[in-house]
């Protein structure tokens, strides 16, 4: 009787074992490549972003954007910190953090989007082992970042340090992690999912309330405010109000699709730090002479009647079509 309970008390463990096993590993689930990549979202994107970070080469790009090779990804998800539009998902890479230490290892080193990521999570210093080289441009990069909104850099240290506090675990939660001890996926069971599945937290816009990582500049000679940039834009830098153009540098990710589908080469984006405040810009709204359409320009006082042409006018015109609106 006592040995048949033990018995049942056993299978139902282990079905709750099974169980768990099962959970876990669902939640390791493939990277993917959703329709917000930039590459999907116009033709005209140049980002490549993930490709340095892909150890496999399993990403490649075609005229519907990027594509997965599924026999040649391993999940890793190096991939998934560095894209500027969180537009990749799965498991974030696996990072070991000791003492406010990050250990880089036999992986590529961290973006600078993945440092700071991690400095506001409290890590100060990077140590690469035998198998890694700290890569002193991206440090320097997310040094410039950190010193210009007033933080300290990190340090590179040369040894590991020692641990000096023994997790804690409950007994379940113990059990759990002895029971999947030697497997991969034993070392996320501890750690909270939103830890493991987080494209969204590497969004650098929100790491540092109250600045900008990214300078948008508008060349005003060149632009001629066709507006193709602020309808595909996917952070909203740019909107019109009454008489102004605000240019939100703030909410700028870096992604530079604006830059690539300008057909004037008007816009450059900087990465620097600084205190964020909108960029407002004089702008007017006019009727166009020749078509009755209204449009944007950047307002002139010494513009006379009847005015400049729209944009699409002034193409046609510059390129002697005929125009269907005259008489």
């Amino acid at each position: 009787m006592i040995k048949t309970g033990y018995n049942e008390g056993k299978r139902q463990e282990m079905s709750c074992m099974s169980i768990l096993t099962t959970w876990l590993e669902s939640l390791a689930y493939d990277v993917e490549i959703s329709s917000a990549c930039l590459r999907s979202q116009s033709p005209k994107s140049n980002c490549a972003e993930c490709l340095p970070y892909c150890p496999e080469n399993a990403i490649s790009f075609s005229k519907q954007g990027a594509e997965r090779d599924s026999s040649l990804c391993t999940n890793c998800g190096h991939c998934v910190p560095v894209c500027p539009v969180q537009a990749i998902t799965g498991r974030s890479p696996e990072r070991k953090i000791v003492n406010e230490t990050l250990l880089i290892e036999d992986s590529p080193f961290p973006s600078v989007k993945e440092l700071l990521y991690f400095y506001k999570r409290g890590v100060r210093n990077v140590n690469c082992d035998s198998t890694a080289s700290p890569d002193i441009h991206i440090l320097k990069e997310a040094d410039s970042l950190l010193t210009a909104m007033g933080y300290e850099p990190f340090t590179i240290v040369d040894s590991i340090p020692v641990y000096n506090e023994e997790p804690t675990f409950t007994r379940r939660s113990f059990f759990i992690k002895a029971a999947f001890e030697g497997k991969k996926i034993a070392a996320a069971t501890i750690t909270p999912a939103k830890w493991r599945f987080n494209q969204n937290q590497f969004e650098i816009t929100s790491m540092f309330p109250g600045y900008a990582v990214y300078e948008v500049i508008i060349d005003q000679e060149q632009c001629n405010l066709c507006e193709a940039c602020f309808k595909m834009c996917p952070q909203q830098v740019f909107s019109l109000k009454e008489g102004l153009l605000s240019v939100n540098s703030g909410s700028c990710n870096g992604c530079s699709l604006c830059v690539d589908i300008c057909g004037k080469d008007a816009i450059k984006i900087v990465q620097r730090a600084y205190p964020s405040q909108p960029m407002e810009l004089a702008v007017e709204r006019l009727t166009c002479p020749d078509c009755n359409t209204p449009f944007h320009t950047w307002k002139n006082p010494n513009v006379s009647s009847p005015g400049p042409l729209c944009n699409i006018c002034d193409t046609r015109s510059k390129n002697g079509y005929f125009s269907p609106y005259s008489v």
